[in-house]
């Protein structure tokens, strides 16, 4: 016969665990957090650079955001783990008719052709130029490359990957310069939010001068083959402040930015997880666009699967060749689910951030502002 404390012990779990299911999103910080997640990371602080009016600010971002009744977030208790996930979300025919057409005083995003040449040399991203390229190569031999190419781009879910380029402008002229411009990869995760590497959009703690979208890019022409959704250009951009500095924390290296255009309602965006559990064995998939891929090939989407190996509170680190430009790649799951954000080369694995409970929540608030943005009252 068990003992009656053992029985109470079941009973109180089971308990909590139709306590979570009823409320559905509970507040973060009702939830239990592992000790190998910070609990200072629940009221994580935010850069953000407002590119209407060039003011650069601090805000911060609570956790205990309730979600729309279109944006409902699946919770679920296994064991002592608990996940929180908002699945993808498929667009429908009146996404178009009933979003709002908003304009922004603001200078729109060209024609990729346009600013080419303008590109770094080899066009990758500012980071694994300066630091990681060098060694990438010979740490990934590890890694059997089976990329391949995504082509058309223009199908699910590969319309909501796109390619991201950041004009630093360095000469502080107001045009863009050779070796002004850099590239790297950014999957859509609102109406009209993409995530990607912090190091794409800020380096050393120095702001881009402005971001372009390019969603599901595919070649160098400006087409409709090229660009089947056109381009959009950044209203605002956010860094944890723990990257926000020179030399940032590389366990805070990622960035989301607000684009222009509602792209969301033509191609859907992807859905996002964490979880207090392991990550280990899942199988993922990360696909965006590699600068190692030039000539005719330039500007076009690979992808290549495999499964995550290892884990830190903050990184996962997954059996999938990279380049350079692959940072902000997503890193997701059958269900095009996101469970991580590529940001490096590494040995014997390739890693990026794992999405944190204040990274899903920053997310859900700007999930929550964009519908009320272009759905709203």
């Amino acid at each position: 016969m068990r003992k009656p404390s053992y029985i109470m012990k079941k009973i109180s779990f089971f308990l909590a665990v139709i306590i979570l299911l009823s409320f559905g999103a509970a507040p973060a910080s009702a939830m239990p957090v592992t000790s190998d997640i910070p609990i200072s990371d629940i009221n994580e602080t935010y850069y953000k650079k407002d590119y209407i009016t060039s003011a650069t600010s601090e805000i911060s971002v609570l956790a205990n955001r309730i979600p729309l009744s279109g944006s409902t977030v699946s919770v679920q208790a296994i064991s002592n783990d608990i996940v929180f996930s908002t699945p993808e979300y498929v667009p429908n025919s009146n996404d178009c008719l009933t979003s709002k057409q908003i304009a922004y005083n603001i200078e729109e995003a060209p024609p990729f052709e346009e600013i080419a040449p303008y590109l770094v040399e080899d066009g990758e991203d500012y980071i694994d130029a300066d630091t990681v390229w060098n060694s990438l190569m010979a740490e990934t031999v590890t890694i059997s490359d089976n990329r391949t190419r995504v082509n058309p781009t223009n199908t699910s879910p590969y319309n909501r990957i796109g390619l991201v380029v950041a004009w630093y402008d360095k000469n502080e002229n107001g045009q863009w310069d050779a070796g002004e411009i850099s590239k790297g990869s950014g999957s859509l995760q609102c109406p009209d939010v993409v995530l990607t590497a912090g190091h794409v959009i800020m380096t050393d703690g120095v702001w881009s001068h402005r971001v372009y979208y390019y969603p599901a890019k595919n070649g160098t022409g400006s087409d409709a083959a090229g660009e089947p959704y056109g381009q959009a250009t950044s209203i605002a951009c956010y860094v944890s402040s723990n990257w926000a500095v020179v030399g940032g924390n590389s366990n805070y290296d990622y960035g989301i930015v607000v684009i222009n255009r509602n792209i969301g309602a033509l191609t859907g965006y992807n859905g996002k997880a964490w979880t207090s559990g392991s990550l280990v064995n899942k199988a993922v998939t990360m696909t965006g666009y590699p600068a190692d891929k030039t000539g005719s090939l330039s500007e076009t989407m690979w992808k290549m699967s495999g499964t995550i190996k290892s884990e830190t509170a903050y990184k996962i680190y997954y059996d999938i060749y990279s380049a350079g430009g692959s940072s902000g790649s997503p890193v997701y799951d059958s269900s095009n689910v996101v469970w991580g954000v590529h940001t490096f080369g590494s040995s014997p694995y390739n890693g990026g951030i794992r999405i944190t409970e204040s990274i899903y929540n920053l997310l859900q608030t700007k999930l929550e502002e964009g519908l009320n943005r272009y759905y709203g009252s």
